[in-house]
């Protein structure tokens, strides 16, 4: 029987109720089999309850518990590795709030919980700051000369996995995704495990390889949601899981547009690449008070650009109430006046991209619109045609961006206004990056004054980064404080994420304590 204690406890997806005993003493919260569970080409963890009847389950789907069954060769490597590497103490300070969590029964179909281990202050991580691809580029292609042992790349989209793959000249069964070959997957990991020689390329999956065995560890903007696992078990996050390597002993080295703010308390920001002088970028904001969806401003810029991109904030509508006398964003749709002025004038503004699209037919019927979401496969572009490109988040990695000559900002208001506190940070890391893949870039804004955008102004942000630090750490938010959230997904309705609103009377749903 395996103890540990992981910064990642899934329960296992059935149609049985698993209960999480008491943790006997400070090194331990959960008791209980290691599982490892094939579903999906994936691969899923659980600690079970001693007393669960593993053969009850292996009935249904195909289960290898380490502690009842002889496993395969092949097998028993990776799960003893996944058992060393998860196998972890917390802090006395953590333990305080777990009780709530391992006498709760869950009885739904599906649930998680988000464990983290205490940053340590002498972690050895280092973030460079970049400010366009060559730069990395350049980097990846040093460090693999100049390496003897494996090199592990960790990139955010499989799309961006192709073009460094392509550009460092690696084979295909260096390069690991969702996608590999499971031959692959196998070569890799007993490669990484023998710590053999070579540079494997690979997005979030690869993540979950023995790569504390590489000499070197590189990972491509961490501020990427594409780091995240976000709807198959296990969940995880590629920046969460390298840094528990970074606080035990391997240096990880982050390449980023824009850091985390968790990045700036930890790691030694390196800022020596931002050459203000050799960036020609030019980033305007256009004051919305009196505007239509898009600006005078806006249509004339985009009538004279030849391939232009108009990102927006999300598909379809999201209203914004808003007060014409201050600017302010009202969070209350009910609200009859302003929370800030108390002004009676609010009115509602908000749009989407299949408006925009509309509304640059009707103004440009002569250029080719084309649309791009997450909710469709991005479309093969001629950018000699000189389309005007309008999208989501998902323009990110779906352009060659050396042909845009032009980026309109929609809106961004609504980003800003979101109540997370990490709300201004991703707006922050997602317009810097955009920012340096563009030379002639519009804000369209109802509050141009914003602190984001006065950050967004500067080559290396520090004073916003300290600030927002010096706030978290009033809150307790992190990287002062851990955040426990406890998701809970209904049979039927995987979409339906109960939070702590939905149970006001439950305190223990969310938790935010100091590490």
């Amino acid at each position: 029987m395996y103890i540990a204690v992981t910064p990642l406890i899934h329960s296992i997806r059935g149609k049985d109720t698993f209960t999480y005993t008491q943790p006997t003493d400070l090194a331990t919260v959960v008791v209980g089999q290691l599982v490892w569970v094939p579903w999906r080409n994936s691969i899923k963890l659980g600690l079970v309850q001693a007393t669960t009847s593993v053969a009850a389950l292996a009935k249904a789907k195909p289960i290898t518990a380490i502690s009842s069954i002889i496993l395969p060769p092949d097998y028993r490597a990776y799960i003893e590795w996944f058992a060393k590497f998860y196998a972890i103490s917390l802090s006395h300070a953590y333990l305080a709030a777990l009780p709530n969590f391992t006498q709760r029964t869950l009885k739904s179909s599906e649930a998680t919980f988000e464990l983290f281990a205490p940053q340590n202050p002498d972690c050895l991580n280092t973030t460079k700051l970049v400010q366009t691809d060559t730069q990395i580029i350049d980097f990846l292609r040093q460090t693999i000369d100049t390496t003897k042992g494996p090199v592990v790349v960790l990139v955010p989209e499989i799309a961006r996995l192709q073009q460094l793959a392509k550009q460092l000249k690696l084979p295909e069964s260096h390069c690991i995704s969702s996608h590999s070959s499971p031959a692959a997957q196998r070569e890799t990991f007993f490669t990484l495990l023998a710590k053999r020689a070579g540079c494997y390329l690979g997005t979030k999956r690869l993540s979950l390889f023995p790569i504390n065995n590489a000499e070197k560890i590189i990972v491509i903007e961490p501020e990427d949601f594409s780091h995240k696992q976000w709807g198959l078990n296990p969940r995880y996050h590629v920046y969460r899981l390298t840094e528990y390597l970074g606080q035990h002993g391997t240096a990880i080295t982050y390449l980023s547009y824009c850091p985390r703010v968790e990045q700036y308390n930890a790691h030694t920001i390196d800022p020596s690449w931002l050459q203000p002088d050799q960036i020609k970028h030019q980033v305007r904001f256009i004051d919305m008070q009196g505007q239509q969806h898009l600006s005078l401003q806006a249509q004339n810029r985009l009538a004279e650009a030849k391939t232009a991109v108009v990102w927006h904030q999300h598909k379809g509508r999201a209203d914004l109430l808003i007060c014409q006398n201050c600017s302010s964003i009202v969070q209350n749709r009910q609200a009859v006046v302003c929370q800030v002025c108390q002004s009676p004038r609010l009115h509602i503004r908000g749009f989407g991209t299949t408006d925009l699209v509309k509304e640059l037919h009707e103004l440009f019927p002569q250029r080719k619109i084309i649309e791009i979401t997450k909710d469709q496969a991005a479309p093969v572009i001629d950018y000699d045609d000189h389309p005007i490109i309008v999208g989501t988040s998902a323009l990110k990695n779906s352009l060659d961006w050396t042909k845009i000559d032009y980026c309109l900002i929609a809106a961004v208001d609504y980003l800003l206004s979101l109540p997370h506190f990490r709300a201004h940070e991703i707006v922050l890391q997602q317009l810097t990056w955009l920012k340096y893949h563009n030379s002639e870039m519009d804000i369209q804004t109802y509050v141009p004054s914003h602190p984001v955008f006065q950050a967004l102004s500067q080559t290396w942000p520090e004073h916003w980064f300290r600030q927002t630090l010096s706030e978290r750490q009033q809150l307790r938010f992190p990287p002062a404080g851990d955040r426990i959230e406890l998701r809970q997904v209904k049979t039927g309705q995987r979409k339906n994420i109960r939070t702590l609103a939905d149970f006001p009377d439950d305190p223990h749903w969310i938790i935010d304590r100091e590490s």
